[in-house]
Parts: structure tokens; sequence; C-alpha cells
């Protein structure tokens, strides 16, 4: 991971940990985060309490599908 600091990567884990409430799959994950592959699976175990969900995220625009969970989303884009 380098040279980053303790907070950035907080804030990193933060963010991954919301992700993975709302339903996010390992490869968003991936693209959000600046996290290793290894430390997200691991989080995302003990977040989820199961392993993640194998294959391909699907091309649906509906994630996160409730009002409820897009409004509480922290990290939404602007504008929505």
């Amino acid at each position: 991971m380098g040279a980053k600091s303790i907070l950035t990567e907080a804030k990193q884990i933060s963010r991954a940990v919301a992700l993975i409430q709302l339903g996010a799959r390992l490869q968003v994950l991936e693209s959000e985060t600046d996290l290793s592959y290894e430390r997200l699976l691991r989080l995302y175990k003990e977040v989820a309490g199961k392993s993640p969900r194998s294959g391909c995220c699907g091309s649906t625009r509906r994630w996160p599908a409730s009002r409820r969970a897009r409004a509480s989303c922290p990290f939404r884009p602007t504008g929505s």
C-alpha cells in the first residue's frame, strides 16, 4: 500500500464498510478504494459475516435498490 497515512487508510476502510453494508460486491470495493484485494476480502468477511458472492457485477442500475439505502449512503455522487 506504500506510505499512506493512518487517517487515509481509516477513511478507505470506513468507505469500504459502508459499501459492504449496502451490499456492494468485492469488484465494486476494489474500484472505489485503494485497499488490497486481500484486505478487502478479510474486511468483507468480518463485516458481512460471510464470504463475498462470486461472479461479475450485474449491469443493473438498481444497486443499491432501496431508497433508504441511497439516502443514507455518505458516498453518493452529488446531484442525485
